[in-house]
């Protein structure tokens, strides 16, 4: 099967049963496997890592969690969607590997969170 990105579909998990995380879980994986703090990713800093993680977010977020734009902006602290749309293409401008193997990480991570 394959998902709207063109990646092949995820490995057996929850979603398989029709159960998504949360924006807010998924921010907090992708903090935790950048090893970046969540209060940095909430700020207005646009370093590199900030702008390369809010990137994973958003497409974690829309693969994952099947969520809208406004949902993930609010989970990243933001008060417009528009800049979660524009990391949202720059994530499907990646390559399709890479967004597939990011996405299993940040779905272990998640995982392994309660």
């Amino acid at each position: 099967m394959t998902t709207a990105t063109g990646a092949q579909s995820l490995p057996a998990t929850q979603l398989d049963q029709g159960i998504h995380p949360h924006p807010t879980r998924v921010v907090r994986a992708v903090c935790e496997l950048d090893g970046i703090a969540c209060s940095d990713l909430l700020s207005q800093h646009r370093w590199p890592e900030l702008i390369a993680a809010r990137e994973s977010i958003t497409g974690c977020c829309r693969e994952l969690a099947q969520a809208s734009f406004p949902d993930i902006a609010r989970a990243m602290g933001r008060r417009s969607h528009s800049a979660t749309w524009d990391q949202y293409q720059r994530w499907l401008r990646r390559p399709a590997q890479e967004r597939r193997d990011l996405v299993v990480r940040v779905l272990a991570q998640i995982e392994g969170v309660s």
